[in-house]
């Protein structure tokens, strides 16, 4: 799950999840019913695998020769009728299920990240908090609770995630490494007051700082420090 969809669409992912689910145990429902159907009506004459690939190319009107002597009996032959109607209708729906839960959750996505992008773009003089770890959440709630607008950005969609259940997916954010250029560009680091580099890593914050100051130089940063030598 992308952060960047929010509650909605990860409800909507469920429902897609649950559908492809259902069609694919309707499928595999069709294929038992009529591997045992074939056993039975054939007298257990012929083998459970070849009756399995009967109803395969029965429910895939695939049309190669026929295993099984279906016009020599007219139970065979009405059993098969039904199970090309029933069959090829749940073949059919596992396919749809399968091609909506990837046109339909791509298209989500995009839905939701071009959303929150112009968000993003209507944002000025707001602060760029990069690193949602446990100092970044204590300054991402400092500057809550003081009305400063701020972009929040994080490399791990979980922790993107916490952030969003705690503050609502309205919060602006980037699922993203900080350290790359086009990501602090999409935060709109040139119109920032701001940035706090709060990164796991000293070293990956002292790069964040320098790679900031070139794209804003009136920039205020603050930057994390954890190891006594890093200062």
């Amino acid at each position: 799950m992308s952060p960047l969809r929010g509650k909605a669409a990860e409800a909507e992912r469920k429902a897609r999840q649950g559908r492809v689910t259902r069609a694919a145990l309707l499928v595999c429902m069709v294929l038992l019913t009529g591997t045992y159907g074939y056993y039975e009506l054939t007298n257990y004459t012929v083998s459970l695998l070849d009756c399995l690939y009967a109803t395969i190319l029965t429910v895939s009107t695939v049309g190669f020769q026929e295993v099984i002597p279906i016009r020599e009996s007219d139970a065979l032959t009405w059993f098969t009728i039904a199970l090309i109607f029933f069959g090829g209708g749940s073949l059919l729906y596992f396919v749809t299920s399968i091609t909506a839960m990837v046109i339909e959750g791509d298209l989500l996505y995009r839905f939701w990240r071009r959303r929150m992008l112009r968000t993003i773009e209507n944002l000025n003089h707001h602060i760029v908090v990069c690193g949602a770890g446990r100092s970044g959440m204590h300054t991402i709630r400092e500057l809550r609770s003081e009305g400063t607008p701020i972009v929040v950005i994080d490399v791990d969609p979980g922790r993107i995630e916490i952030v969003l259940q705690e503050f609502g997916e309205i919060m602006p954010h980037l699922v993203g490494d900080a350290l790359e250029e086009q990501v602090l560009r999409a935060a709109g680091i040139d119109r920032a007051d701001g940035l706090i580099a709060a990164l796991h890593d000293d070293r990956d914050n002292l790069y964040l700082s320098l790679s900031a100051r070139q794209l804003n130089p009136d920039l205020r940063i603050v930057a994390k420090v954890d190891e006594a030598f890093s200062a």
